[in-house]
């Protein structure tokens, strides 16, 4: 019984590290997109580039 507990807390404990890791990576993206926004870059050439629709796009970019 001990050791089913064991594995569920080390499960838990690396699902919290994974959603750490994916929040940071989540605001890298949403800054690399304001970036290329404020360079000049289109939302539908952003949005090409990220793999969403341009209206995805527009909503981060307005979200600040």
């Amino acid at each position: 019984m001990v050791t089913i507990l064991t594995a569920v807390a080390t499960s838990l404990t690396s699902v919290q590290r994974a959603t750490a890791r994916r929040s940071e990576a989540n605001a890298s993206w949403r800054e690399a997109i304001r970036q290329a926004h404020a360079e000049g870059a289109s939302l539908r050439q952003i949005a090409a580039a990220a793999g969403v629709s341009h209206v995805r796009i527009l909503q981060i970019v307005r979200q600040r």
